[in-house]
């Protein structure tokens, strides 16, 4: 498990990290010792004020330096208290930067099985639950020990005997050692339950969450889940505070038997004419400022083990095995890489280039990913999600997604992408964009291997507009700028004409700065695809990908469609993945897909004349199914 160690490590690439940590543990430290030397000057004062004739006179110093180190601890305390918050907010900061850093570079098969309320719990809840460690455990371990070895020292010199009373709290500990087991286990459960609500919240507090459970009759179901989740993080805080109470109550007892032994032995020494009842009052405050302390030190217990545990769930996230899905440097992610030229002839190049999907365990983390969680996404084959073990060594036990592909495509140059649902399509077009990289072969944009090309090049040069458009939570401006952030006003206006949005812009309330809602709520299946493809022809880029567009085909996507290849997309390098032939008979090539291989090429014209090829028996089975 994570120690504070591991935090002090993560702490440490803040800058003015040291600074800080310095600060606050003199801090602490000097907090704990003013009490100290309080309660010294106070006894002074007693002692005083004891003797015959004595008078306010005669402790003005003393009530002075009892005035300045009381002013001087409750300074000291805002001093670590504003410090320890700081440093655990730099912490907490720390740890979601980096947690985020590693997500958004991970593979997109990573995606699919893991909630996103699952990774929101992991970004907030696991990392916010670590300032514990830099705001109550080490300022508390260290305080309550300064105060214990001084009240200890102290008691010392005055009578030794006076230390044998601290007999009891190991007796004490024996009681809740024995409940400590329990006691973590029931943190870890907090936390898992926790995960796990947040995950269902995020599931089914959606507009698509809630329309499911409505139209299925599953509402009553679904709150049930809730309530059960709520009632275990319930319960399991339940017990916790309980455990809490006991040891509390556990060190209530013990110091009630240390305070009034602490009396005992100062009234025997009293008796035997050695002692002065400043003394006797310097030993009853110690006794009682030692419970103090100690109590605040095994109850760190607690604090410690939930911090830690949440600190593990951050660090398996941050250190990570899995592999990113291009090598990034952090420089890369403050600061995006220069675009490169692309190099003369083909645009896009595919030579000998065969994929192959990784096993779930080679991009899963422990706790966080899970296999029977999977979500289906374009490409992915959900017949190997079921192995969630570790990957088997010999790579030929799992099928090919692609082999041998070879094509390429020049400027001005539009191919089409046909065959059978798993033919290999949209995992063609994730190479493509270089969303994933070959397994075996080699794919080029410009003439440069994708596997060595900034993610900025081919954002720049590359436009994708897949056959599930994702549309932010923000205006229809905003979506735009997304992909061009240079673009005015007149260029925005230009290209939501030609995706024939215009008419919406104007009956929409604030026109281009309408919000669509989550997702695109606000918008039609096939207004999202048009604004897809405005923003792709905001890009101006030099490869185009469409992944089957028509997913959510109207007449009038697509006529843009149509219009937008014959046009602003004339002179680029089109590659289109096509569910229906209809849009894509002007192409210049049509690639013929089946089992991961090419099996047809050529146009559309030229495939349609041979009566037994598979790219005829697809235009004979659209047309059947037509009627």
């Amino acid at each position: 498990m994570a120690t504070e160690r591991d935090a002090l490590r993560i702490f440490g690439t803040i800058p003015r990290a040291k600074l800080i940590l310095t600060a606050l543990y003199s801090v602490q430290i000097l907090a704990a010792a003013l009490p100290l030397a309080t309660v010294v000057v106070l006894k002074s004062v007693i002692d005083s004020l004891s003797a015959k004739g004595a008078g306010i006179g005669d402790v003005l110093g003393e009530l002075t330096w009892l005035l300045v180190l009381s002013l001087l601890s409750v300074a000291a305390e805002f001093g670590a208290r504003l410090l320890g918050n700081l440093a655990a907010t730099e912490l907490t900061g720390r740890l979601q930067l980096q947690m985020y850093d590693r997500l958004v570079t991970m593979p997109l098969a990573f995606f699919t099985t893991t909630k996103t309320g699952a990774l929101v719990s992991r970004l907030t809840n696991d990392a916010s639950a670590t300032q514990d460690l830099l705001v109550s455990v080490i300022p508390t371990t260290i305080s309550s020990s300064v105060t214990i070895v001084g009240t200890v020292v102290i008691l010392s010199t005055i009578d030794l005997r006076l230390i044998a009373l601290g007999v009891v709290i190991p007796i004490c500990l024996i009681f809740i050692r024995r409940a400590e087991a329990r006691i973590n286990a029931m943190a870890t459960a907090s936390f898992d339950a926790l995960k796990d609500l947040s995950s269902d919240i995020d599931s089914t507090l959606s507009f698509e969450g809630v329309a499911l459970a409505r139209e299925n009759g599953q509402v009553s179901r679904e709150r049930g889940r809730f309530v059960a989740g709520a009632r275990t993080i319930i319960r399991t805080t339940r017990i916790l505070n309980g455990w809490a109470a006991s040891t509390n109550a556990y060190y209530g007892t013990a110091f009630a038997l240390m305070t009034t032994g602490a009396i005992a032995v100062c009234a025997f020494l009293k008796a035997t004419g050695t002692f002065e009842i400043g003394t006797l009052v310097l030993v009853i405050l110690y006794v009682q400022q030692l419970q103090r302390p100690v109590q605040s030190l095994i109850g760190t217990r607690y604090p410690r083990y939930r911090a830690r545990a949440a600190l593990d769930r951050c660090l398996d996230v941050i250190r990570s095995s899995i592999q990113p899905a291009k090598p990034t440097s952090e420089s890369d992610l403050l600061v995006p890489s220069p675009v490169e030229s692309l190099l003369p002839g083909p645009v896009l190049e595919f030579e000998g280039v065969s994929f192959r999907y990784p096993t779930v365990s080679s991009y899963a983390i422990p706790g966080l990913s899970h296999a029977g969680n999977a979500i289906s996404i374009p490409g992915l084959p959900l017949t190997w999600l079921e192995n969630a073990g570790p990957s088997p060594t010999d790579d030929q036990a799992r099928p090919l997604a692609l082999s041998d592909v070879s094509f390429s495509i020049a400027p001005g140059e539009f191919v089409a992408v046909v065959g059978r649902s798993g033919a290999g399509k949209s995992t063609l077009a994730s190479l493509a964009v270089a969303l994933d990289l070959p397994s075996g072969g080699d794919v080029r944009i410009g003439g440069r291997s994708t596997a060595a090309l900034p993610d900025s090049t081919v954002a720049a040069r590359v436009a994708h507009i897949s056959q599930s458009t994702y549309v932010l939570h923000e205006s229809i401006r905003a979506n735009l700028l997304y992909a061009s952030p240079a673009a005015d006003e007149a260029e925005m206006l230009r290209a939501l004409e030609l995706a024939q949005l215009a008419e919406l812009m104007a009956n929409l309330p604030d026109g281009i700065d309408t919000v669509v809602g989550e997702k695109g709520h606000r918008l039609s299946g096939g207004e999202a695809q048009r604004l897809a493809i405005a923003r792709a022809i905001l890009k101006k880029p030099t490869l185009v990908v469409l992944d089957e567009p028509t997913a959510h085909l109207d007449a009038i996507t697509e006529s843009v469609i149509k219009t937008v290849l014959l046009t602003e997309f004339s002179q680029l390098a089109v590659l289109m993945i096509a569910h229906r032939l209809s849009t894509i008979m002007d192409a210049d090539r049509i690639i013929v897909m089946e089992s991961g291989r090419i099996i047809e090429q050529g146009t559309h014209r030229t495939l349609s004349g041979r009566p037994d090829g598979r790219y005829a028996r697809l235009i004979e089975a659209q047309r059947e199914a037509a009627g």
